[in-house]
């Protein structure tokens, strides 16, 4: 993975050596940002370096940061990765989370690309270009913050912001050897955020370290996190279910010598009954469906012209739902939410343990192939958390690329309002992989 800038360097300096980065990959940066203001970003980091001069407390202080083509910016187009919306007015306002970056010292390089409407787990978009993943460029790169991913992973910037609707901050973090932070959904504000499905967006950081992560997700949510572990040794739950079910050979592989790894450095792990999570996906497709349907009805004679096919097929899906069965997913969600954070409370964890992803990411030419197929199989551990409105991490599990090109990640996750045990849990885990 490319080195990130050096951090010692004056604001100024590190946006002329990240542009520069830029400028080194050529083609492949179109697919990575698709704005890139170099006028005001210069601006930017000499205003930025007279407040760093005058000793103002900024806990981001010259922190470079991408954001995902969901999030308003004052004078910038906010696109959603789609022509669709190319012709919209500039936004006259900053989102609220870009007001709390910019305050707290941040640097904002730049709008990275996405899948189209957010809607996609692979990272593709027929209209920007695909950039491949660090790794293995053949591959996808996780979405749908596929640029979120690859401006940190090539060491553009120090950390990105992506949302996650089903897994969309934590498979490109996974794809890509990052750590990606999915929080509980109403815990940062969506003001000025262009919405896939309302009720199961969430904002959040991809980042090259831990640290990093917890520090901007704490000025996400206007509340730091710790930032070092405690020393206390969690205890993980270890689900049955489809967040363990069905792993590729690799994968299980890898998952399994985590685990065993994990319990070598005193972690102690609890198996939890999840079956009944299996009943999840169906009523997730609907309400996600359903939502994005009711956004983008209007606009479909254009999307048949200028949209990502793959895209407006899984949206016109909810033509085929009937009203009972959007009560009836509603319902079970409600359900669900209760229900996973009981089974948490009653088994005594910390978190519950997983693989981020199920199976090896595919290469590009297949997902292009066979979409439906991919798209699922990316997004099935991811689109579980969001479904039960939990909060969740992906954490690379070393520096050692499989021999097919992946780099495994587990995910970590717990119910809603429970980030900060997680972040602990998270912290613990990490410390002790790296011993």
């Amino acid at each position: 993975m490319p080195s990130a800038i050096d951090p010692s360097l004056p604001p100024t300096e590190r946006a002329e050596a990240a542009l520069a980065k830029c400028s080194e990959l050529g083609v492949e940066a179109t697919k990575i940002f698709l704005t890139l203001d170099r006028a005001r970003l210069a601006s930017d980091a000499a205003a930025l370096e007279k407040r760093i001069a005058t000793g103002e407390s900024l806990p981001l202080a010259g922190m470079l940061c991408s954001i995902k083509d969901l999030i308003d910016r004052r004078g910038e187009r906010t696109t959603a990765g789609s022509l669709l919306l190319e012709a919209r007015d500039a936004a006259i306002e900053d989102a609220e989370i870009v007001t709390r970056l910019e305050q707290a010292g941040a640097l904002i390089l730049g709008r990275t690309n996405m899948s189209e409407f957010a809607y996609s787990g692979l990272g593709l978009n027929p209209h920007h270009g695909t950039p491949g993943a660090i790794f293995d460029t053949s591959r996808v790169p996780g979405g749908s913050s596929c640029g979120a991913a690859l401006s940190v992973a090539h060491g553009i910037v120090d950390v990105a912001i992506g949302t996650d609707t089903g897994g969309s901050v934590r498979i490109p973090a996974a794809v890509n050897g990052l750590y990606g932070f999915k929080p509980t959904a109403d815990s940062v504000p969506d003001a000025g955020v262009h919405p896939l499905c309302a009720d199961m967006d969430s904002i959040g950081p991809l980042a090259a370290s831990l640290a990093d992560t917890l520090r901007v997700a704490g000025v996400l949510r206007g509340a730091p996190f710790a930032a070092e572990a405690t020393g206390t040794v969690p205890t993980l739950g270890v689900p049955s279910g489809p967040l363990c079910a069905s792993l590729d050979p690799a994968v299980r592989s890898a998952f399994d010598g985590a685990l065993d790894r994990l319990r070598r450095a005193g972690v102690k792990t609890v198996d939890i009954d999840l079956d009944w999570m299996q009943g999840i996906p169906p009523a997730n497709r609907i309400l996600i469906a359903t939502d994005a349907h009711r956004r983008y009805a209007d606009a479909f004679g254009a999307l048949e012209r200028v949209g990502d096919p793959d895209v407006l097929r899984r949206i016109r899906f909810a033509e085929q739902v009937s009203d009972q069965q959007l009560q009836a997913a509603q319902t079970l969600r409600g359900e669900a939410i209760v229900r996973f954070s009981d089974a948490l409370t009653d088994a005594g964890v910390d978190a519950l343990v997983s693989p981020t992803l199920r199976v090896v990411p595919p290469t590009i030419e297949t997902a292009r192939a066979d979409f439906d197929t991919c798209n699922a199989a990316m997004l099935a551990n991811g689109s579980l958390i969001n479904f039960v409105d939990g909060c969740a991490f992906s954490l690379p599990l070393g520096p050692r690329v499989q021999a097919d090109g992946s780099f495994p990640a587990l995910m970590l996750s717990a119910a809603r309002g429970e980030d900060d045990r997680l972040a602990a849990a998270a912290l613990a885990v990490d410390a002790a992989f790296a011993a």
